[in-house]
């Protein structure tokens, strides 16, 4: 018989979540909201070296449909292989692309935490960005992390 894992869970204890927090510091976002972040994210976000490109120049990200190319710009971070081969930076928007997004915007409300998993050359790199590129477009607050460990 198969068990409840919700059953098995155990509640991390106070002392070990105070350890996982060690280290982290506030940061003040543009938009004058604070949050708690570890000490990599806040090299990131100090750095001019992350720094994304204009919010302006992802406007045209704003009504693609499934089936347009669109070429894709600096969002901080670039993914391993991202933009190499016969294709380049330039790819088309599919369907799942626009799908996912369309999931997203819907319940902007709340966090949303989404797993893309598959092998390599599948497009995982490609629908992040795509992703990530429309809600900065959007206006929403965005860290991309290209390559997250």
């Amino acid at each position: 018989p198969k068990r409840d894992r919700e059953e098995d869970a155990v509640e991390e204890s106070p002392a070990k979540r105070r350890r996982s927090l060690e280290g982290w510091k506030s940061y003040t976002a543009a938009d004058g909201k604070s949050v708690i972040l570890p000490p990599y994210m806040l090299d990131i976000l100090n750095s001019d070296k992350y720094k994304p490109d204009p919010r302006t120049t992802f406007e045209s990200l704003l009504h693609v449909q499934a089936g347009d190319q669109i070429t894709a710009r600096n969002l901080g971070q670039t993914p391993k292989f991202f933009g190499q081969g016969y294709q380049g930076d330039s790819f088309f928007v599919t369907e799942k692309m626009v799908e996912l997004w369309n999931e997203l915007e819907k319940d902007s409300k709340w966090s949303i935490k989404k797993c893309l998993s598959g092998p390599m050359g599948v497009g995982k790199s490609y629908i992040a960005w795509f992703l990530a590129a429309k809600a900065y477009a959007h206006g929403w607050p965005v860290l991309y992390i290209a390559d997250a460990k």
